[in-house]
């Protein structure tokens, strides 16, 4: 993955979030990787300035209401910045049509 998410393509995006999805409920009992994990989230999200295709978008929403319900408290403040991330990204770039 490019630094900070820059420079992905749709398609990459939409693998690299979907990917992220799938493993977010797995991750629980390891506070490291899910640190990190919320860390790639917010690249990808940051990297989106323009309007995305559906999928990446409805991605983005399916990750945000992941990260918003983070219930382990090791990683809750990782997880507030990648959904401000995430937020961000669907409220501008991708959010508009």
């Amino acid at each position: 993955m490019p630094a900070n998410g820059q420079g992905l393509a749709a398609a990459d995006q939409q693998a690299v979030l979907g990917m992220l999805l799938k493993l977010w409920p797995h991750s629980a009992p390891h506070p490291a990787l899910r640190r990190e994990m919320s860390g790639r989230m917010a690249d990808v999200a940051r990297g989106i300035t323009a309007a995305s295709e559906e999928k990446v978008v409805e991605l983005l929403g399916k990750l945000e209401a992941e990260v918003k319900a983070d219930g382990v408290a090791e990683t809750q403040a990782g997880s507030a910045r990648a959904c401000a991330a995430l937020e961000r990204a669907l409220a501008g770039g991708a959010g508009r049509r």
